[in-house]
């Protein structure tokens, strides 16, 4: 008679019906639960993301890296502005981080690109292209010098009162193409007053060597010697010897339109199989004397310096130790290339005056402006568990609902509502509590009683057909009727 689901809240509701035994009223009241997790799950069923759509666009190269000496009017003096403006970009780059020239990216130095479709420009703004983009890089190629190859001799020597230390060693001046034998005599790889114990490191250049004598070739030969010294000796001492050559390669390029500025977080590729050696390009006078040691190492050149204190620092302990050689010379060679291709993008290219006309280069360009809701795979399989558990449970609470306890009547009637007490021992039960002397209350009257509704056999003194009634009705506690 106290039972009632309709003034708990559902989950409360859930545990009640289990002691008696409501499976019906369990499964129903649990699918309703469900659903207040539909808000949450449906929050999160769509989100907004870029849908990139591609069109391909033909782009032509404008210029090129042909040798400036055959084009008429262009300098190749040593002193040609261009040719350092290159080195000091690169010690921009190198000492103070900046960033790399639009056409140029680390070692590579690109050919100029051009859209054909002039139409296509005004809504590129923020889109980007990916395309195979001819380039041209340093190739040096280098032979390693030991200590016995070198034959170091540091020597000092007293100029007034001035004392000053000198280290020479025997080089090569390696040959220029189509020569056999090189050139081999002494170098001066530093003359200073103050010598620190310490890493040292100097570049040294000249042209290559020709069997008739030097000449001003389109090669040059650069020497790198850096060792360890200490208490006025040479500890230890080794050398790379470089003949400067140039290479095309084509690199797979992601540039941000409509600038054609080379995107960072997606670096130049190179295409290995497609390097090339130009052996007959003129490549730049590498005049590393140019580059600034800002006074912090004596014994070390502009170049050395940048190399352990630039961008790409290696450890200056790398410099004195021989078992460090492999990446010394992988840190020389990187550096060496990095100079070149800003050399090859300001002089080279600039003294250029390209006339041959090239193949158009395709290029595949990205938009990534468009939006549109894409619904979310986790959101998506909750809300499809969530909706098949409530599928699922209402079928189950229909299934097993018992539909003897349904009302045959409507139970909104007042009538309807009385006439389930017509006939029941019930009224005759309730009206005894109330006269009782001893003021009995309702839950002691019925106490130990069971109610049932549904139809009763009293006999035909009730003056019902067959003496049955449908009524509500209580019997003793574990009585069966």
């Amino acid at each position: 008679m106290s039972l009632s689901f309709l003034d708990s809240h559902g989950a409360y509701n859930s545990l009640r019906s289990l002691r008696p035994g409501h499976w019906a009223v369990l499964a129903t009241t649990l699918a309703t639960g469900a659903a207040w997790f539909l808000t949450i799950v449906i929050s999160g069923l769509y989100s907004a993301i870029e849908v990139p759509s591609h069109t391909l666009v033909n782009f032509t190269r404008i210029g090129g890296f042909p040798d400036p000496r055959t084009i008429a009017g262009a300098k190749v003096d040593i002193e040609e502005t261009q040719e350092v403006a290159g080195i000091l970009t690169s010690e921009y780059i190198l000492q103070y981080n900046f960033s790399f020239p639009r056409w140029s990216y680390d070692e590579l130095a690109f050919a100029k690109l051009s859209m054909d479709n002039t139409s296509n420009k005004a809504g590129v703004n923020g889109t980007y292209v990916d395309i195979r983009v001819p380039a041209l890089r340093a190739a040096p190629v280098c032979h390693f010098l030991n200590a016995t190859d070198l034959n170091a001799n540091l020597t000092h020597y007293v100029s007034g009162k001035i004392v000053s230390y000198q280290l020479r060693v025997n080089t090569t001046t390696l040959p220029c193409p189509g020569n056999n034998t090189g050139y081999s005599g002494l170098t001066n790889v530093f003359t200073v007053n103050t010598l620190e114990d310490g890493p040292f490191g100097y570049s040294v250049e000249s042209e290559c060597h020709s069997n008739s004598g030097l000449t001003g070739s389109s090669h040059y030969t650069e020497t790198y010697i850096w060792g360890h010294v200490k208490s006025t000796s040479v500890k230890s001492i080794m050398g790379l010897n470089c003949i400067q050559y140039a290479e095309t390669v084509d690199v797979m390029t992601r540039f941000k339109l409509p600038d054609m500025d080379i995107d960072e977080s997606h670096p130049p590729v190179p295409d290995e199989s497609s390097a090339k050696l130009a052996p007959d390009l003129y490549t730049p006078l590498p005049e590393w004397w140019a580059l600034n040691t800002n006074g912090e190492y004596p014994t070390l050149d502009g170049f050395f310096y940048l190399l352990i204190a630039g961008r790409y620092a290696i450890a200056s302990e790398n410099l004195k130790d021989p078992a460090k050689n492999e990446t010394v010379i992988k840190a020389i060679k990187h550096q060496h290339k990095l100079i070149q291709a800003q050399q090859f993008n300001n002089y080279t290219r600039s003294t250029s005056n390209d006339s041959i006309e090239h193949a158009p280069l395709l290029g595949n360009i990205t938009d990534t402006n468009r939006v549109r809701l894409m619904q979310d795979a986790t959101s998506t399989r909750i809300l499809e568990a969530l909706l098949g558990t409530m599928l699922l449970l209402g079928i189950l609470g229909t299934v097993i609902l018992n539909t003897d306890h349904v009302l045959p009547k409507n139970p909104c009637s007042i009538a309807s509502v009385a006439s389930l007490l017509a006939e029941s021992s019930l009224l005759d039960q309730f009206v005894q509590g109330l006269w009782d002397p001893n003021d009995k209350s309702l839950r002691q009257t019925f106490a130990g009683r069971q109610f049932y509704l549904g139809w009763w056999e009293h006999g035909p003194s009730y003056g019902t057909e067959n003496g049955r009634v449908f009524t509500i009705d209580h019997v003793s506690a574990g009585k069966e009727i």
